[in-house]
């Protein structure tokens, strides 16, 4: 009698732990990754923009509304540009601290800018790392490839996400006004890895993400984020299906979806 009891007690065993498993719920997004992924990107994308318009600059010329204190020293076209930033707002985006911008030749074609951060904040987020832009041009479009290099944000509760990337830039719109920012809009594809706050390391791959600088917030395009062996996470930045100016992203995976403002 012992052996059939303790038979039918595996054979129970058994049949609940099955039944937990055919009633796991799939994993929902992973919207912390997501969230800092998309920070990030933000970030970097805003200061190329400004160093960008600022590279092709004299310092006198450069038509902006006043966000910014831009100030040369060296030879051109050997020359540091810093740019200095006072509470500056646009589009619910708040700068202050200085972006400082290295080139050793006049922005164009086949030269490299190198993009570095001191006690720059963007809403309180501080950030840090080095970004190196290459110009090209393809099929006659200047088109950037930028290498993200040990970027890191510190948020005010003292938690921080770090990354490195290679991402490339193309730049659809702007061009023929290379001293105003605000009609520059980019097309991002490339990779990154990170870690997000809470120290879990992901990888996102960017898919026509278009970056427009009239609004500073990416408009739409698709993002993945991946943690090793799990179904990707998607952001879609446009959320409603407008490509409206605003923060919000669309995250997704496994049937769950919901909004998240940035």
């Amino acid at each position: 009698m012992k052996t059939k009891s303790k038979i039918s007690v595996m054979i129970l065993s058994l049949a609940i732990m099955i039944f937990s498993f055919s009633c796991e719920k799939p994993a929902q997004p992973d919207s912390q990754s997501a969230e800092d992924d998309a920070k990030g990107s933000l970030v970097v994308s805003d200061a190329f923009a400004f160093s960008n318009t600022a590279a092709n600059s004299d310092g006198k010329s450069i038509q902006t509304d006043d966000c910014f204190i831009i100030a040369f020293t060296g030879i051109f076209p050997e020359r540091v540009m810093t740019l200095t930033f006072d509470n500056c707002i646009t589009n619910g985006i708040t700068r202050n601290g200085q972006i400082v911008v290295t080139l050793g030749s006049v922005w164009n074609v086949g030269s490299t800018m190198t993009i570095t951060f001191n006690q720059y904040t963007v809403n309180g987020i501080s950030v840090e790392g080095t970004v190196v832009a290459d110009y090209s041009l393809v099929t006659l479009i200047p088109t950037f490839t930028l290498s993200e290099q040990k970027m890191k944000l510190t948020f005010t509760d003292g938690k921080t996400s770090t990354w490195d990337s290679e991402r490339v830039f193309t730049m659809n719109s702007g061009a023929l006004t290379p001293l105003i920012r605000i009609d520059d809009i980019f097309l991002i594809n490339g990779t990154k890895s990170g870690v997000n706050r809470y120290g879990e390391e992901y990888s996102s791959e960017y898919i026509e993400v278009e970056s427009d600088k009239s609004c500073d917030w990416p408009k739409k395009g698709i993002v993945k984020v991946s943690k090793t062996g799990d179904d990707p996470t998607v952001i879609d930045f446009d959320q409603d299906g407008n490509a409206a100016c605003d923060n919000i992203i669309k995250v997704s995976k496994n049937g769950f979806e919901f909004t998240i403002s940035l």
